[in-house]
Formats: structure tokens, sequence, C-alpha cells
């Protein structure tokens, strides 16, 4: 199977939401939309981000509206949580 993948780094600083850097993601993917549909219908597309936390009760929530576009896209979202100690 081959593999390829594009790599974004939201211009928002490292210790904001991750909602605030999905908001990035979004107004530069959204004028974008016809392509990334017509590119999921073949090929897998996924959104993957990495939330770093130094709290032993380290997560996240994310409201309905951060994710919904993703949906629109036919995008699906990969978070790997990484805790620092």
């Amino acid at each position: 199977m081959e593999l390829d993948f594009w790599e974004m780094t939201a211009p928002v600083t490292p210790h904001r939401p991750l909602e605030d850097h999905l908001a990035w993601l979004k107004s530069r993917l959204i004028p974008r939309g016809s392509v990334l549909r017509d590119i999921a219908t073949a090929l897998s597309v996924d959104v993957f981000c990495e939330y770093r936390s130094n709290h032993g009760q380290g997560g996240f929530s994310l409201p309905p509206e951060a994710l919904s576009w993703m949906v629109e896209l036919g995008i699906g979202l990969e978070v790997a949580v990484i805790m620092e100690m």
C-alpha cells in the first residue's frame, strides 16, 4: 500500500486549545473543499493532530462545530495524546 502525506503547521501558539488549531486548518481547507471531497472518494483523507499535556489528567474536548466541517469534507481526525511528565 502506498502512503503519502501533506504536513501543515498552524501558526497558532502551541498552548492554545486544539480547537484553535483546527479552526486555522479549517480556514485553509474549506476553500479547497471540492478538491478534498474528490480526493476522499478515491483515497483515505485524515487529519492527524498531536496533543501534548503535562497534566496527569490531561485531555481535551471539542464542540461539534470544531469537527462538523471535517464531516462535510469526508475527512477523519486522528489525535495522538502525548503525556509529558
